[in-house]
C-alpha cells in the first residue's frame, strides 16, 4: 500500500475556502451617476420579459379564432399590470367598439332581437324610439278624435244601418205577402202567422183543421227561406261595413304611423336590420289599432279585449313593446376597452335574465336583458386571473363555448343551476369580437394543458413572464426609474443612490443569483413603501441606506418567529446541535424551513450507522414513510457510489442506517445526500467529522458536488446560530462549487468572513468535501489501493474486513417489499 500524501492540514480548506468578494455582489453607489432618484426618469416601460411582450404582440395581433393568451409567470412579478398596461397602450390605436341594443321580436317575443349600432348611436336610438312611442300616442289619438275620420266612420254606420233597414222591409213585405209578420227574438227573426190581419195565437193555430195547419207549416218552410235569403244582406253588409271600417282605421293610423317611422327609418338607414325591425314596428302599432282608438257604438266589449293582452294596463304594456334596451354603451369609448376584472361569478361575466313578479308568477321580457363583462369588453380586451375562474367552475365553461362558438349569450342562471325550468326569453347570440388573456402561474398551464383539450386550442398563445432578468447595467438604471416612478406616483421621498444601491443588490438576493436581478416588483414596491416610512421616522427628506436595511431587517423580523423559535430549542439543548467538537458517522445538514409568506435555513443532524450485513444503505425516515421521492433517489444514489467506488475487488456486505435525528415531519429532496454521504464515509473510515462546519449539497454516483436551492439561507441560518453560541473561527459552511455564483449574503456574515471568525467553503466532489470536514485526504486509487491512511483507504478495509464475513440472516425486508407483499395478501 502506497502512503496517503503528505499535505499540511490547512491545505485543502484554503484552497475551497471562499473570499469575502465572492460571497455577495456589491453595487456601487457612485457608478449609478445620480444622487438620488429625483433625476433619474421615471419608468413607463416593461423591463425584463422581452419573451413575454413578443409572445402578447404575436397574440393581439392575430385575428384568427383560438389565438388568446396565457401570461404565465408567479405573482410579484408584475404580470396583471404589465399585461394590463401594455393593453391600454395597443387599445389606444384602436376604434371604440360598437353599441348593442335588445329590441322585440313581435313575431316570436320570446327570442329578443339584437341590433349592431355605431358607438355612441345606441343611446341615440333608444331615445329616438321613446320620443318616437309619444308622438305615436298623440298622432294616434288626434287621427282618431278629428272630424274627417268621424264624418267618415258615421257615414259608413249609417250606410250600414239604411242597407239594414231597406233589408228588414222587404224581408217583412215577403213575408207579410205570404200570411206572416217577421217578429225579432233573443234567438233571432221568427215569421208568425196573421189570421185577419194580425198575429194568430197558439190557440187559433192548433184549433185550425189539420189540413189548414199542414198547409201553414209548408207555407212557413218556403217563406222562411226567402227571407233567410233576403237576410243575408244584412251580414254582407255587415262584413262590408266592418270592413270599410277597419280600411278606414288602417288608412287613418298608417298616416298617423308612417311618417315618423319614416323620418326614424331615414335617420339611421345605414344600420343593418334597424328597416326590417322599423317595419314590424308600425304593422304592431296597425294591427293593434283597437287599443287606441274609441270603442265603436255596435262593438262588443269582448271584440275590443281580445286584442289586448291581460295585465293591470294592457296599453303600458302594448308601448312597452318599443323600448329599446341599451345592453352596451360605448358612446363615451374613445378606443377599444381593456377589462381586467375580479368578479368572475357567471351572472357578472356573461350577463343574467330579470325578472318582476306579477300576480303571484315571475315574468320576464327583453327589457330585463342586463350585460355582463364580456359584453362590455366585447371589442376590446378582457384580462382575467385563471384561478378566479376555475373557482367558477360555471363560468370557465361559459368562456370556452364563447370563444368556440364565437357567440355570447345570455343564458337564464336558473336552469344552468339546475333549478326547475321556468319559462324564459332567449335573446339572440352576439358576436364576439375580443381577446382574453388569462393570467395565471406555470404550473395551472400544465394543468389545463393536460386535462383540458379546449384549453390548447382557445389559448394558442403563452406569454412567459420570468421571475428574474439579467444584472446588467441597463437593468439597474431600470431598477433605479422603478423607484423613481413609485416615489412620483405615490407622493414619497426619493432614494439616494446607496439606497437604489441597496434595493440593486436585495433584487439579486431574491433571484439568488449575483448575475441576476429579480422581477418580482410587487415585493420591491413594498419595500420602498417601507423604508419611506422609516426615513420619514427619522426625519431624512430621502430615503437612505439606512432605512432601506432596516426595512429589509423589519420584514424579516415580522416573520421569523418559529426560526426564534427553533433556535432557542438548539440553545437550550431540546434539539441537538453541535457547533463545536468532533463526532464519527455524525454531520450538520443543512436545510431550508417555510412558513408561508417566510423562508429560512436550519441544521439538522445526520447521523450513520454502520456493521456487517446485507441491507445495504438504509434511510431510517425511507422505512418509517417519512421521506419523498427525492430523498429516496438521493439514497439510493449513495449506493451506487458505494459500489462504484468499492466494489472493484470484493462484494459488498454492508448495513448502514442514515438518519435524520429528530425530525418528525417528512423529509423530501436530495440537497443533504452528500451530508448523507460525509456521515456515511465518516462511520466506515471510524474517522471524526468536525461540528463546526455544517454541509449542503446533493452528489452525484461519481461523487460530484452538486449544486442545491436556498443556499444563501442555509449558510445564513447556521450562522445565526454559532453567533448565538460565540463564534470561535473554526464554525464554516461547506457548498457546491456550482452554487458560488448564486451567494449574496448578508453583512453580518461578510464581516465575520472579513474577521476570520466564520468560513465558506466550495467543494466539486465529495473528496474536497470529505478533506474539509476531517482534515484528512480523501485518497487516491493507483493500482488497485488508495493511499496509506487515507479516507478512502479506511473505507476500503472496512468494507472488506465485512465482504470476508458472510451473514448468516437475510437482509431485512424493505419497505417497498412489506408494501408488495401486504398488496398480495
Amino acid at each position: 500500500m502506497s502512503d496517503a500524501p503528505a499535505t499540511p492540514a490547512g491545505t485543502e480548506r484554503r484552497e475551497t475556502e471562499l473570499r469575502v468578494d465572492q460571497l455577495r455582489r456589491v453595487c456601487d453607489p457612485t457608478q449609478l451617476g445620480f444622487d438620488t432618484t429625483e433625476s433619474v426618469e421615471p419608468l413607463t416601460r416593461i423591463v425584463g420579459q422581452d419573451r413575454a411582450l413578443r409572445a402578447l404582440s404575436l397574440g393581439l395581433s392575430m385575428t384568427r379564432d383560438g389565438f388568446n393568451v396565457y401570461a404565465s409567470g408567479w405573482p410579484g412579478t408584475g404580470r396583471t399590470s404589465a399585461v394590463t398596461a401594455y393593453l391600454r397602450e395597443l387599445a389606444k390605436s384602436k376604434p371604440a367598439p360598437s353599441d348593442w341594443c335588445y329590441v322585440n321580436n313581435f313575431r316570436d317575443p320570446y327570442n329578443p332581437r339584437a341590433l349592431c349600432l355605431p358607438p355612441g348611436q345606441g343611446q341615440a336610438f333608444k331615445a329616438a324610439m321613446g320620443r318616437l312611442v309619444g308622438l305615436l300616442k298623440q298622432r294616434l289619438t288626434l287621427a282618431f278624435e278629428n272630424d274627417p275620420y268621424i264624418r267618415q266612420r258615421d257615414a259608413i254606420s249609417g250606410s250600414f244601418e239604411q242597407q239594414r233597414a231597406a233589408v228588414f222591409a222587404k224581408a217583412a213585405e215577403v213575408a207579410q205577402a205570404r200570411g206572416f209578420v217577421l217578429q225579432s227574438t233573443g234567438g233571432g227573426m221568427r215569421l208568425v202567422p196573421l189570421t185577419d190581419g194580425r198575429v194568430m195565437t197558439e190557440e187559433e193555430f192548433n184549433a185550425l183543421p189539420e189540413d189548414r195547419r199542414r198547409s201553414i207549416i209548408g207555407s212557413r218552410g218556403t217563406t222562411e227561406a226567402e227571407v233567410g235569403a233576403i237576410l243575408r244582406n244584412v251580414h254582407l253588409a255587415e262584413t262590408q261595413m266592418r270592413e270599410q271600417r277597419v280600411a278606414l282605421d288602417k288608412e287613418t293610423s298608417l298616416a298617423a304611423v308612417q311618417p315618423p317611422v319614416g323620418e326614424l327609418r331615414q335617420q339611421f338607414r345605414l344600420i343593418k336590420g334597424l328597416g326590417a325591425y322599423l317595419d314590424e314596428v308600425q304593422e304592431e302599432v296597425l294591427h293593434n289599432v283597437a287599443l287606441f282608438r274609441p270603442p265603436q257604438e255596435d262593438e262588443k266589449p269582448g271584440e275590443v279585449a281580445a286584442q289586448r293582452e291581460a295585465g293591470p294596463d294592457p296599453v303600458a304594456a302594448f308601448w312597452r313593446q318599443f323600448e329599446v334596451n341599451l345592453l352596451v354603451d360605448n358612446s363615451s369609448q374613445t378606443s377599444a376597452p381593456v377589462i381586467r376584472e375580479f368578479n368572475l361569478s357567471y351572472g357578472y361575466l356573461f350577463g343574467r335574465i330579470e325578472r318582476d313578479a306579477e300576480f303571484g308568477a315571475l315574468v320576464t321580457d327583453f327589457t330585463m336583458l342586463r350585460p355582463g363583462v364580456v359584453h362590455r369588453a366585447n371589442g376590446g380586451y378582457l384580462v382575467m386571473a385563471i384561478e378566479r375562474l376555475l373557482a367558477n367552475p360555471a363560468s370557465w365553461d361559459a368562456l370556452r363555448r364563447t370563444l368556440r362558438s364565437g357567440q355570447i349569450t345570455i343564458e337564464d342562471t336558473i336552469e344552468r343551476s339546475g333549478g326547475v325550468p321556468v319559462r324564459s326569453v332567449r335573446p339572440q347570440a352576439i358576436p364576439a369580437r375580443l381577446k382574453v388573456v388569462l393570467v395565471g402561474t406555470p404550473d395551472v398551464y400544465a394543468f389545463l394543458s393536460r386535462v383540458d383539450p379546449d384549453f390548447g386550442e382557445l389559448f394558442k398563445i403563452k406569454a412567459e413572464f420570468d421571475i428574474e432578468m439579467e444584472r446588467t447595467e441597463t437593468n439597474i438604471q431600470a431598477y433605479a426609474g422603478f423607484a423613481s416612478a413609485l416615489v412620483r406616483r405615490e407622493s414619497m421621498r426619493h432614494l439616494n443612490s446607496a439606497a437604489v444601491a441597496r434595493l440593486v443588490e436585495h433584487g439579486s438576493v431574491l433571484a439568488g443569483d449575483q448575475e441576476r436581478l429579480s422581477t418580482h416588483f410587487a415585493s420591491l414596491a413594498d419595500l420602498i413603501r417601507e423604508a419611506n416610512e422609516y426615513a420619514d421616522q427619522a426625519g431624512s427628506d430621502v430615503v437612505t441606506v439606512e432605512a432601506m436595511d432596516r426595512a429589509i431587517r423589519e420584514r424579516v423580523g415580522r416573520s421569523d418567529l418559529t426560526q426564534q423559535h427553533l433556535s432557542e430549542a438548539i440553545l437550550r439543548g431540546s434539539l441537538l446541535i453541535d457547533t463545536a467538537g468532533e463526532a464519527v458517522g455524525q454531520v450538520n445538514g443543512l436545510s431550508v424551513v417555510s412558513t408561508g409568506d417566510y423562508s429560512f435555513g436550519f441544521p439538522s443532524r445526520i447521523t450513520a450507522a454502520v456493521g456487517q450485513g446485507r441491507d445495504g444503505v438504509l434511510a431510517v425516515d425511507r422505512e418509517a414513510d417519512l421521506d419523498g421521492p427525492i430523498h429516496t433517489k438521493g439514497v439510493l444514489i449513495l449506493s451506487g457510489y458505494l459500489t462504484q467506488k468499492y466494489a472493484h475487488d470484493k462484494l459488498l456486505n454492508l448495513s448502514a442506517n442514515l438518519s435524520f435525528e429528530q425530525s418528525y415531519t417528512e423529509v423530501d429532496g436530495d440537497s443533504a445526500s452528500s451530508a448523507e454521504l460525509y456521515a456515511l464515509l465518516s462511520a466506515l473510515a471510524e474517522v471524526p467529522v468536525k461540528q463546526s462546519l455544517a454541509v449542503t449539497g446533493s452528489v452525484n454516483q461519481w461523487g460530484q458536488v452538486q449544486a442545491v436551492g436556498g443556499v444563501n439561507l442555509k449558510i445564513e441560518g447556521f450562522f445565526d446560530l454559532c453567533r448565538a453560541r460565540g463564534l470561535d473561527g473554526t464554525q464554516g459552511v461547506i457548498i457546491p462549487a456550482a452554487n458560488v455564483p448564486n451567494l449574496m449574503l448578508k453583512e453580518e456574515v461578510l464581516q465575520a468572513v472579513r474577521d476570520g471568525r466564520f468560513h465558506v467553503y466550495a467543494v466539486g466532489n465529495v473528496d474536497q468535501g470529505i478533506r474539509v470536514l476531517t482534515g484528512v485526504e480523501a485518497g487516491e486509487l493507483r493500482d488497485g489501493q488508495y493511499a496509506d491512511g487515507s479516507i478512502h483507504f479506511r473505507v476500503d478495509g472496512r468494507l472488506r474486513q465485512f465482504s470476508r464475513e458472510s451473514p448468516s440472516v437475510p437482509p431485512k425486508p424493505r419497505r417497498d417489499d412489506r408494501r408488495r407483499r401486504a398488496r398480495e395478501s
